[in-house]
């Protein structure tokens, strides 16, 4: 009997651990090889659709996925979530055109959005408040190595065997998590006897949430900004938006939580997540600095990443550790805010001439904030939520962090737009750097105010973050 507990927790805790670990790395692998797989699929004319139909599926599906978990079971959630997957991974690997191929990445998309959501529910009911912060910490280290495997092992794959085979080598480990999930994933009986969805908000949210996310990506660079597509998609997501909240105040199952907004810590862990969502999105940029600026290599700009990264696996495991020993969620909520301002203020102050290290502190730095922010927020909202908040409230943090790193590089893209681009004629080349400088230095500098304005938010409201209000 106690072999059999035994097998179970680890069952479980595989599980667990798999599911972002998997996605990291088809995310990280599938976007070094995107350009090949369309151009052999005969689809690059599809290319941005490939690169946000992802992130556009998962956006509408992650605050659904939670309601779906407390009306139906979080098992069955997270079973069919893991079964869907699989399938679209199989999708992608056999895809004889780029139709079936975009079938799996939309697939991909609303099945992680699912497992996901689950995932952070099912460890409040697996894991007490010690361990369960550990299991994050840990989760997200180990989703850090497979961040950095999948570009690796997935040119590696793509140039020797071909760009198939990296969907190939993920089917085993998703059939795998299949059925450690089975074995070990308990039975999470349904929060509310009442199956109805809440349909109209469904729709509503969708309606809303499209037109802003195709905004924010393509905005700028499919069409201007300054346009008619942007005015009518603008109000067709704030008609959508206006439809929503009316709906949702009078839904039995409302798929937004809306009472959760006035629930401080809840709001914190909100702001925590979104502010961090849009500095995180200004590193996207950061490569652009370091080879046309600092006239870096594309090799050397890759490696000035390795501080943060093994700074975020460092942070984000030991913060796990030490929420779940000492409980300081307070600590670990402003710390990482006051890293995240500080790496970004001195990114704003890059120059040509600003000396290695100061560039390498500034990766580690916001490494450290990046690895501390995986887990803070959601650890704080899984000790502070009750039971029939859990499903919908963590759900709705994923969203906002989709959100927040949306918004962030479209606004980052449009502030940079503003003094470079690519096409733009230069009295010289001298003049072509100091003007992307300046971009970049304004964008890191509104990440900075964002920052700092959330730091003296936290540190004259935040005491309330140590006491739970369940």
């Amino acid at each position: 009997m106690q072999q059999s507990t035994s097998v179970k927790r680890f069952a479980a805790a595989a599980s667990l651990l798999l599911v972002n670990a998997i996605y990291m790395f088809y995310v990280t692998a599938r976007s070094v090889v995107l350009p090949s797989i369309l151009t052999d699929l005969n689809g690059m004319s599809l290319y941005s659709l490939a690169v946000i139909l992802s992130s556009m599926v998962m956006a509408v599906t992650t605050p659904l996925a939670g309601k779906l978990g407390d009306l139906f079971g979080r098992k069955r959630i997270f079973l069919i979530g893991l079964t869907g997957y699989t399938i679209a991974v199989a999708f992608c690997a056999f895809a004889p055109n780029v139709w079936i191929y975009l079938v799996g990445i939309a697939g991909s998309g609303f099945n992680y959005a699912l497992t996901y959501s689950m995932y952070l529910a099912l460890l409040t009911n697996i894991y007490n408040d010690e361990t369960r912060p550990k299991m994050l910490g840990l989760a997200s280290t180990i989703s850090s190595v497979s961040s950095l495997l999948g570009p690796v092992l997935g040119g590696i794959l793509a140039d020797y065997l071909g760009w198939r085979f990296i969907f190939m080598i993920m089917l085993p480990f998703c059939v795998a998590n299949v059925l450690f999930a089975l074995i070990g994933i308990p039975d999470v009986k349904p929060i509310t006897e009442d199956k109805t969805v809440d349909a109209f908000g469904v729709a509503s949210f969708a309606i809303c949430v499209v037109p802003v996310m195709y905004l924010l990506t393509s905005a700028g660079s499919v069409f201007p900004w300054i346009s008619v597509r942007t005015l009518l998609l603008v109000v067709l997501s704030a008609a959508a938006f206006v439809f929503l909240i009316r709906s949702e105040k009078r839904a039995k199952n409302p798929i937004i939580p809306l009472d959760l907004m006035k629930n401080p810590v809840f709001r914190t862990c909100l702001l925590v997540t979104v502010v961090s969502g849009l500095a995180y999105s200004g590193m996207n940029y950061l490569p652009m600095f370091y080879q046309r600026v600092k006239g870096m290599s594309s090799t050397a700009s890759g490696m000035m990443t390795i501080p943060r990264e093994i700074f975020m696996m460092t942070a984000s495991f030991f913060t796990g550790i030490w929420l779940g020993k000492r409980g300081k969620y307070r600590q670990a909520m402003v710390l990482p805010i006051l890293l995240f301002a500080v790496s970004v203020g001195m990114m704003a102050l890059f120059r040509s001439v600003t000396p290695l290290l100061l560039l390498i502190i500034a990766e580690a730095f916001f490494g450290a904030a990046d690895g501390m922010v995986l887990v803070s927020p959601n650890a704080l909202a899984q000790r502070d939520l009750s039971p029939t908040e859990m499903g919908s409230g963590l759900s709705f943090l994923g969203f906002c962090s989709t959100i927040g790193n949306s918004a962030g590089s479209a606004i980052t893209g449009c502030i940079v737009a503003q003094f470079w681009s690519a096409d733009r004629a230069f009295a010289d080349a001298e003049a072509s750097v100091t003007a992307l400088n300046h971009g970049l230095s304004m964008a890191f500098g509104l990440s900075f105010v964002c920052c700092v304005l959330l730091l003296i938010y936290l540190l004259r409201s935040g005491r309330n973050i140590e006491k739970s209000t369940v």
